[in-house]
């Protein structure tokens, strides 16, 4: 019989690290389950407001570690899903409060990745610990972008398919209190480096922009799911439990007013903020148990979350605050809505299915002939090399896409030169110093380094300069870009000081996990000599004492010498220690995969600065 429980959201808030902490305005209480806000009222005018507000939580985290989140958030509701039941993790705050950082930790180093990166590794440790069942797991990523669905997993056909088509073929559906996207890719995931493949793949395809809270700001709702089917190996029953898995990082929230978005980003503000506001509504509407009607329909959002926050679900809420003086409006905003999720019950069923549909049966039989290996978008072998960047080939700096002069611009070259000759006498003219000389648009850069052209160029357009015209020169930008190494130095010392701080960092940490792979397989190796040599030794004294005969005891129990009973202990010493090492060996695996992800991602990023 299904098993049912029925009792509330957990909700935990998550403060932003911050020096300017309000801390005359927000203060946490002493049990860490109570977050207290007090407004300073108007002097200048009658304020009605309310202005002290007191929100009690199931826990509060000041100034922790990405650890002891996932392990005083997460890993419960993820052993519960291995266990068949429905889970649901999601972040809710403003923009810039930390959801993303929370929950993926991307653009971070590895020690600081989020609670998605760590639930994969969880599952797959805890199935490879679970011998008297089998699993199989399913990986989908959804993102709703201005109301419109994309798969982030789907490989597109530039010939046949679009992103407008996908979105037109994504709709949402129900089967019996599950719900599901019809049309999404539901890709299987054999182990933790295949599904962490697939995360990455679902990260470079995520809708990011600049914005004036937060330089890598998520424009969209993303939904990971991760679908677990497990079946007993000790029952001959065909029956097995299907759980689901929501991981949601939504977008955040904020008051265009304050922020003053323009154009693309206040149309992708309204979109979000409309659908939080529906979001809102429903979960005021669940914990009103004198409404009977939550609608879940008004947003692709909220109708893709029905299950999540208003059906059998264990579901957990990160509520993320920015506690700073500018951003008490927002925190107090998001303490609500957190708040008002507690307020909201869930109905949490263990559900044995026959048959579980993910989509139509043509998808489903076409999902499961997919190989991760031809779809899976920058996997690395663990033994690959990541290199240094020196921004070749990637067009930083590049004067045309061509790189051919123009018309206009050899007129304009004859034209300057014309009046430079003009002013200045043959015995004044000087020799173009090497800075001043043009960049080579005539031909491909190629090796290490951007190599210069030849003179070609510089003879037939040289370019002079009189002393009298220095002093103008000095305030105009220079003639020609830099090199494409040059220019993407200056932006590493620039405005990509803080991501190449972290790429050369998880590259410090990939370098240091791949020397220590390569020692403890090493030592494995080792050791299954040891092995296979005691256990040919004991074999042989083993051999040596049934040819003597064998002696036992008043038990009837063999005697064997002290010399046998040494190499048996021995061996079984041997065999305990090659066990604990090769774990260690596969979960270094599977944290150098991650690495080296997270060292493309970081390149990416770079060079796309």
């Amino acid at each position: 019989m299904p098993h049912h429980t029925t009792n509330k959201v957990k909700v935990y808030v998550r403060t932003r690290p911050t020096n300017n902490f309000a801390s005359d305005m927000i203060s946490v209480g002493r049990d860490n389950r109570t977050v207290s806000v007090h407004r300073v009222a108007s002097a200048n005018a009658v304020d009605n407001k309310i202005n002290d507000w007191a929100f009690h939580l199931d826990g509060v985290f000041h100034n922790v570690s990405q650890d002891e989140i996932f392990d005083s958030v997460a890993k419960d509701v993820i052993d519960r899903t291995l266990d068949g039941y429905n889970g649901t993790i999601m972040c809710y705050g403003q923009t810039g409060a930390g959801k993303t950082h929370t929950m993926t930790g991307f653009t971070e180093s590895y020690p600081n990745r989020g609670v998605i990166p760590r639930t994969i590794q969880h599952i797959f440790q805890e199935i490879n610990s679970r011998q008297d069942f089998s699993y199989s797991i399913r990986i989908a990523y959804l993102e709703i972008y201005n109301d419109q669905m994309c798969d982030l997993l789907r490989t597109l056909d530039s010939k046949t398919d679009n992103q407008q088509q996908q979105q037109q073929q994504l709709s949402i559906g129900e089967d019996v209190g599950f719900v599901y996207v019809k049309g999404l890719s539901y890709r299987i995931a054999n182990s933790e480096e295949e599904a962490l493949n697939l995360l990455f793949e679902g990260e470079t395809n995520r809708s990011i922009g600049q914005h004036v809270l937060n330089k890598q700001s998520s424009r969209s709702h993303c939904i990971f799911t991760i679908i677990v089917e497990c079946r007993s190996v000790l029952s001959s029953d065909d029956k097995y439990t299907v759980s689901k898995l929501n991981l949601v990082d939504l977008a955040g929230s904020e008051r265009l007013a304050k922020t003053n978005s323009e154009g693309v980003t206040k149309r992708e503000a309204t979109f979000i903020n409309k659908s939080l506001s529906f979001l809102e509504q429903v979960v005021l509407n669940l914990s009103d148990k004198k409404t009977n009607c939550s609608h879940f329909r008004s947003s692709k959002l909220t109708h893709a979350l029905k299950d999540s926050i208003g059906g059998r679900c264990n579901t957990v809420m990160i509520a993320n605050i920015w506690p700073e003086l500018q951003h008490i409006e927002e925190t107090v905003s998001t303490l609500r809505f957190a708040s008002r999720m507690i307020a909201t019950e869930k109905d949490v069923e263990k559900k044995y299915r026959d048959r579980y549909v993910l989509t139509d049966k043509h998808d489903y039989d076409q999902q499961d002939g997919q190989k991760l290996s031809g779809t899976t978008q920058g996997a690395t072998s663990i033994g690959g090399n990541s290199g240094e960047l020196d921004g070749q080939s990637f067009g930083i700096g590049t004067a045309s896409k061509d790189q051919r002069v123009s018309k206009d611009a050899l007129l304009k070259m004859t034209r300057n030169k014309r009046q430079a000759t003009s002013k200045t006498s043959p015995g004044q003219q000087q020799q173009p110093t090497p800075k001043e000389k043009s960049s080579p648009l005539g031909s491909k850069p190629t090796g290490a380094t951007l190599q210069r052209s030849s003179t070609n160029d510089e003879e037939q357009f040289p370019r002079v300069k009189e002393p009298s015209d220095v002093a103008d020169m000095k305030d105009q930008p220079p003639s020609t870009p830099p090199t494409r190494t040059i220019a993407f130095e200056e932006f590493k010392q620039t405005r990509g000081l803080n991501l190449n701080k972290i790429y050369l960092e998880n590259k410090e940490i990939l370098a240091s996990k791949k020397k220590q792979f390569a020692d403890l397989a090493r030592g494995i190796n080792q050791m299954k000599t040891d092995i296979d040599k005691t256990r040919t030794d004991a074999e042989h004294k083993k051999n040596e004492r049934l040819t003597m005969g064998e002696f036992l005891n008043e038990n009837g129990e063999t005697i064997i010498d002290e010399e046998e009973y040494e190499l048996i202990a021995k061996l079984q010493e041997l065999k305990g220690i090659y066990r604990n090492d090769y774990d260690q060996w596969k979960d270094l695996k599977s944290e150098i995969n991650y690495c080296q992800n997270l060292v493309n991602q970081c390149q990416h990023r770079l060079l796309q600065g």
